[in-house]
């Protein structure tokens, strides 16, 4: 789902980091700290792709184990995907807590 091939980044709630030799560890450590996921909801709030860059604008809302509790909580994502060799490819996420209102 990832892309292997700088550039590659990730902005998230719980960690920053650029190159897919830190965003591979990272990704292991994140399924440590959060399973069994029984609900992912996307608003999505905009998207739109051209030639070989797209991208995701979503309100995540998702209930699951975080941090060894269960969690519903909320996100504000922004996802951008890259055109590789034919195969859309996540190339960067920022996502952070979302605080309605």
């Amino acid at each position: 789902m990832w892309s292997h091939e700088d550039p590659v980044t990730l902005f998230g709630a719980e960690v920053n980091r650029k190159g897919w030799a830190e965003l591979g560890p990272t990704f292991d450590w994140l399924a440590t700290r959060f399973s069994e996921c029984t609900s992912l909801a996307y608003e999505i709030i905009a998207a739109g792709a051209g030639g070989d860059l797209g991208y995701l604008v979503a309100i995540e809302r998702i209930t699951a184990v975080a941090h060894g509790s269960p969690a519903t909580y909320e996100l504000r994502a922004t996802t951008v995907v890259r055109r590789e060799e034919g195969v859309w490819r996540v190339v960067h996420r920022h996502g952070d807590r979302y605080q309605p209102g």
